[in-house]
């Protein structure tokens, strides 16, 4: 099920002892406690005057409930008598990050951003003892199962061991991670410590020898909570990446995780297993969801799909390929007609930033975080030779030239670099230097131009002939260019950013010819229509939307993605146009069902998919008539009538046919006592 009710992210969520019963804080100020057998609160919410709520704990004798605010203070809240004033706690000069209450139910330990750990008696709120010697803000506290020992986890790169009945170091007391501590945990014997680290690995060590014993790997974001089941024979963790994975702790188990639950809108901020182990339940932007951890998505073999935001969409000449790049630190190939993977994941060990593949359709490029460019043979998907390496800082764009023999990189180091493909060497004539972060490159189809935008609002055009830049930049204000593209005749330019608008520039006169007008935040892609007639872009605002190359007018928007969408690509016939996301989907948008739908809502379902406008969970109709409501959970992958092909975990239809009734007559789907 999903709870809803906060009106702000849900930052913690935990069980109370019977299980039947889960408390979550928001960043909205409040506390509300959810009868998970019937999906609703169950009592007032417990307001906070002290601020947004970060973190929040329940004894396991089921009698109080702490919670950490923004402002530093300690909450405690007596559940027997919950509407009754709770106890304040003073000490922490910022934000309180974590809250634990030791087995007992008599101690609490919070973590803060001012670099200590705190501990405080339930009962009277007195401070018991204050631990300082963390050099970064403090992320996590946990106690042992015995409650003899308190681990807290810091930015600092260590996780410290404390005595809890003094609040002084334990024997050894310091794991040092070599990256910033996010979350930890105990197994429930206290055997096993897991720590999950900001560069998207969980490590684990042995509490009694302060040992590592594995460290585990899948996610592609911070791992923002960690826990064990009741009988520690599984571990869950939730990320940044939108996923909660499970995992076997046993020191022989497999590298793959046991598990995977997805379809979080965004981030999953905390995760926990309810006492029994039965359920999980996941806090991830205003929204609770319980799931069945029984009947997890069973990872028997790669999931379909990328595992995290979709940063860069290719489609090769032929028009057989489409070629995607993730921060999951993969490349994947699928076959443009049927959406199927045509090669196993091409991974990586860090981001994937963008992803390119050649005309020929022979070779693919794809630049990372850590500043390399990595290039693969694109019909078996092995590496091809080493890394390229030359730039200082991270590769945030790739493209091929139209000969496939050489190869353009813009970079955080302000340089455009140029290679040639079959010896991975950079050529003579680079680097161009630039005067901001390069965010975007693309060569002009024949070859003899490469654009580059970068966060200052330049766009360079460089002749490759001469390795000069040609003129004064092109100045779009001074925010950020995020995507560059050249009509196919070579002759003028789109480009889009951070600015509220897309503009068309005259190469000849170096001039904006035309704006496209019509957004309120930021184009993250932008191209041309193989005849050049139609421009496509895509934005922050979840949408694709479609213009018109001579005026500048639009011509209709497509909705759909269930986050921001960052790359786009025509394909080579200019029937489809693909697309993808933050949501981690990719979508194949038919370009003449697109251009053709009425230009006006209808209150007729069928024909209101088309446009597909969602308000609260609602498809609306004309003057916003309420027709349709789907769950949370289904909105990411449904699958619209213009979109042809959803590449994604999971693909919900709407069955629109002959069986639908809708408005007045709703009620003729019900004949004979039964649902038609």
């Amino acid at each position: 099920m999903t709870l809803t009710g906060h009106i702000s992210t849900v930052n913690s969520i935990a069980y109370l002892p019977d299980g039947h019963f889960v408390a979550s804080g928001s960043t909205d100020s409040t506390i509300r406690i959810w009868d998970t057998r019937i999906g609703e609160q169950t009592t007032t919410s417990l307001y906070s005057d002290c601020g947004p709520i970060r973190s929040v704990a329940v004894a396991s004798n089921g009698k109080s409930l702490v919670a950490g605010t923004e402002i530093g203070t300690v909450c405690i809240w007596n559940l027997q008598a919950p509407q009754q004033s709770h106890k304040q706690l003073q000490g922490h000069s910022s934000a309180v990050r974590s809250v634990a209450v030791s087995p007992d139910g008599l101690i609490i330990a919070s973590a803060s951003k001012d670099k200590c750990v705190r501990l405080w008696v339930v009962e009277t709120g007195r401070q018991l003892s204050v631990m300082s010697d963390h050099t970064g803000e403090v992320c996590a506290v946990s106690f042992s199962p015995d409650g003899e020992t308190l681990a807290s986890g810091s930015e600092d790169g260590t996780v410290r061991l404390w005595r809890s009945e003094t609040g002084g170091p334990a024997e050894e007391p310091v794991l040092r991670q070599g990256e910033e501590v996010v979350s930890l945990c105990f197994s429930p014997d206290g055997i096993t410590i897991a720590v999950g680290l900001w560069n998207w690995t969980i490590q684990l060590w042995e509490s009694s020898t302060r040992m590592q014993k594995r460290v585990l790997r899948g996610h592609s974001g911070p791992i923002y909570s960690v826990q064990f089941s009741y009988d520690g024979s599984s571990l869950m963790s939730s990320s940044g990446d939108r996923t909660i994975r499970l995992w076997d702790p046993r020191p022989d188990a497999g590298e793959l995780p046991t598990a995977v639950l997805g379809g979080n809108s965004n981030i999953s901020i905390s995760a926990r297993f309810s006492p029994d182990g039965r359920y999980i339940a996941s806090a991830s932007d205003s929204t609770i969801r319980i799931w069945d951890a029984s009947n997890a998505e069973q990872v028997t073999q790669p999931l379909h799909a990328h595992d995290g935001s979709v940063e860069s969409v290719a489609v090769s000449d032929d028009g057989t390929l489409i070629v995607t790049g993730s921060r999951d630190r993969s490349v994947r190939v699928w076959d443009a007609r049927t959406g199927d993977p045509q090669l196993p994941p091409l991974g990586h060990a860090e981001m994937v930033l963008s992803a390119a593949i050649a005309k020929d359709s022979s070779v693919i490029a794809s630049a990372l975080r850590n500043g390399t460019v990595q290039l693969w043979d694109a019909q078996t998907g092995e590496a091809i030779g080493d890394l390229i390496q030359g730039h200082e800082a991270a590769v945030n764009t790739v493209a091929f030239l139209p000969d496939a023999q050489r190869l353009v990189s813009g970079s955080n180091d302000k340089t455009v670099r140029m290679w040639d493909v079959a010896t991975r060497r950079q050529l003579v004539i680079s680097p161009v230097h630039c005067e901001d972060v390069v965010s975007v490159v693309t060569s002009s189809p024949d070859g003899q131009l490469v654009a580059a935008g970068d966060h200052g609002g330049h766009i360079y055009i460089w002749d490759i002939n001469t390795g000069l830049i040609m003129g004064e930049p092109l100045r779009a204000n001074r925010t950020a260019i995020w995507t560059i593209a050249f009509s196919p005749d070579g002759k003028r330019i789109a480009s889009g950013g951070e600015h509220f608008y897309g503009r068309v520039w005259d190469l000849a006169i170096g001039r904006e010819i035309l704006t496209l007008d019509g957004y309120i935040i930021q184009i993250r892609s932008i191209t041309f229509s193989p005849d050049g007639h139609i421009i496509a872009t895509c934005s922050s605002d979840w949408t694709v939307a479609l213009w018109n190359s001579a005026t500048g007018g639009k011509i209709t928007v497509l909705h759909g993605h269930g986050l921001m969408v960052k790359s786009l690509a025509f394909t080579p016939d200019g029937q489809s146009i693909v697309s993808a996301g933050a949501d981690s989907t990719i979508r194949i948008w038919k370009v003449e069902a697109a251009l053709s739908r009425s230009s006006d809502k209808s209150d007729e379902l069928a024909q209101a998919l088309e446009f597909a406008e969602f308000k609260d969970g609602w498809i609306l109709g004309q003057s916003e008539a309420l027709l349709l409501w789907v769950p949370l959970d289904y909105r990411l992958y449904l699958d619209l009538p213009i979109c042809t092909r959803l590449i994604a975990k999971r693909r919900i239809v709407i069955d629109a046919g002959n069986n639908l009734h809708s408005g007045r007559n709703w009620t003729a789907c019900w004949q004979g006592g039964s649902i038609m």
